[in-house]
């Protein structure tokens, strides 16, 4: 079994952040219902988890 790099970790916990913290926003702000400018905050949201599970795996 192979050890992970503190890096390798380190990124699995930041995706792993930003994808719980752009669940609750949808869920705390109405899910479907949300404004557009709550819509927007959530997408910015999603595109960070996304772009911390890219760097997630680039480091494996």
């Amino acid at each position: 079994m192979s050890e992970k790099s503190g890096s390798e970790r380190a990124a699995r916990k930041d995706w792993q952040a930003h994808t719980a913290q752009a669940v609750d926003y949808y869920a705390a702000h109405g899910g479907e219902d949300m404004t557009t400018a709550e819509r927007a905050t959530y997408e910015r949201m999603v595109r960070e988890a996304q772009r911390a599970a890219q760097e997630h795996n680039e480091t494996k």
